[in-house]
């Protein structure tokens, strides 16, 4: 017999907007190719997806993606080298609590100190206000250049 339970509600799952990948651990060699694949950071959702499964991106210093693979693990990769995945099969999305395999060479290992948190609002904000404070103050250097080279040229 079927009995109506007003306290159960069936909501749709949201993917979260971004994720913060980060190390917190001490093995020199998960931080060596951590830091060299430039694997920690912002990785943002791409309005475009994958069979439906949305993706996301990471763009600096280079692009990685964090993404699901055909055999359904969410992976960091540049597409052409899967740098590290989680255990898993068609998860909806990358677990916060499940641990990261990451490939050293040709060995895996799988690490709990990698860390993957859905970031604030606050923290989403003070990326972007760091990211604009690196824009200007680019924009100032290039104008000092500029101002250099026209005072030289006015000097001749």
């Amino acid at each position: 017999i079927w009995e109506n339970v007003s306290s159960i509600k069936v909501i749709s799952f949201e993917h979260a907007d971004s994720y913060l990948l980060d190390y917190t651990g001490e093995d020199k060699k998960v931080e060596e190719v951590f830091e060299k694949e430039s694997l920690g950071g912002y990785y943002e959702k791409q309005n475009d997806s994958k069979n439906g499964v949305p993706y996301y991106v990471k763009q600096k210093p280079k692009y990685l993606y964090l993404s699901r693979n055909e055999d359904g693990r969410w992976t960091i990769s540049d597409f052409s080298n899967e740098f590290m995945y989680q255990e898993g099969k068609r998860e909806p999305a990358p677990s916060i609590n499940s641990p990261w395999t990451i490939k050293i060479g040709s060995t895996l290992m799988s690490t709990p100190e990698i860390t993957l948190t859905i970031p604030t609002e606050e923290e989403n904000t003070k990326e972007q206000d760091d990211q604009l404070l690196i824009i200007c103050i680019l924009l100032v250097l290039v104008a000092l250049v500029v101002g250099v080279v026209f005072l030289v040229y006015l000097k001749k």
